[in-house]
């Protein structure tokens, strides 16, 4: 029988995600999700070094990979592909239910050698960062099938639930390689520019509950106050100071639900240098103020 394990992802002060797997004997991690994602709000950016598939079970929302903005409808899906930056956006407000699929290549590579070229073409740094899969595209449509089997066998007893994924997995590569060929000379994304930015998320991350500026977030990555500004307005649509307001925002949503402090020392907790603007800043995004938020959610 397959052992499934229900562990939550970690996620390091740099945003490198730590995935733990739904399987103890598969590096593999399946998932559902439901959510509601606040108006002009996002979540902070991840990424990991396994794919990541994702699909719509319900509802929209809108993902920014390494810059590219890509808007997801019911139905449809997306794959990122690895160490790429991601986040989950939204500018209007929506409620969205979806599913994640995220696995290492390892899954195959060590039992099956012959996939070693295949997973290389699909997952290199000049590989497209993201697919779009909608179901009206023949290829893109198997795909997505596929990802909806293997969350199929999660809940499934047999003792070949396993090997059943194992293949579906394989078939999973095959089209992904089908996918991604046309799309290599598309891919021109700077990896000077990416690491730049994950300089100055690293740097947020790690001191959002300090005070911090635009010269500070900056100097980071040893790089220009307007290049910084033009970099987070490229990939992720924002600017340094919107993220670092955002972030503090967020980090203060698991405070409010977590533990009695007050709402003025989780203000200043996660950087905020007064009570009223945090307030002013958390109705703007979530429609209600940081009170009301802990008490319709506790």
């Amino acid at each position: 029988m397959t052992q499934q394990k229900n562990l939550k992802s970690t996620v390091n002060a740099d945003g490198f995600e730590q995935i733990n797997h739904t399987f103890y004997q598969l590096p593999l991690q399946l998932s559902s999700h439901s959510m509601s994602i606040a108006k002009d709000s996002y979540q902070p950016c991840y990424f990991h070094q396994e794919v990541e598939f994702i699909y719509i079970l319900d509802g929209a929302m809108v993902i920014y990979i390494n810059g590219a903005v890509c808007h997801l409808n019911k139905g449809q899906g997306l794959f990122i592909n690895t160490e790429r930056l991601h986040v989950i956006a939204s500018t209007g407000g929506s409620r969205c239910s979806y599913m994640t699929m995220i696995f290492d290549s390892e899954l195959v590579r060590p039992s099956f050698p012959f996939t070693y070229d295949v997973i290389e073409q699909v997952t290199n740094e000049s590989a497209p960062d993201y697919v779009h899969l909608r179901p009206g595209q023949v290829k893109e449509s198997q795909l997505l099938q596929l990802i909806m089997r293997v969350y199929r066998l999660k809940d499934k007893t047999s003792v070949t639930v396993e090997l059943d994924m194992m293949r579906i997995v394989l078939s999973v590569w095959s089209i992904l390689i089908d996918l991604v060929e046309p799309l290599q000379a598309e891919s021109d994304r700077s990896n000077k520019t990416i690491d730049q930015l994950k300089q100055m998320l690293t740097y947020i991350h790690l001191n959002y509950q300090n005070k911090l500026n635009l010269d500070l977030i900056s100097k980071s990555a040893d790089i220009s106050r307007s290049h910084s500004c033009d970099i987070f307005r490229e990939e992720l649509h924002s600017s340094p100071i919107q993220y670092l307001q955002h972030y503090r925002l967020y980090k203060s949503l698991d405070l409010l639900l977590t533990n009695d402090l007050s709402v003025t020392e989780i203000a200043y907790s996660v950087g905020f240098n007064s009570l009223s603007y945090y307030t002013e800043t958390f109705r703007k995004v979530y429609d209600v103020t940081p009170s009301q938020y802990r008490k319709d959610h506790r």
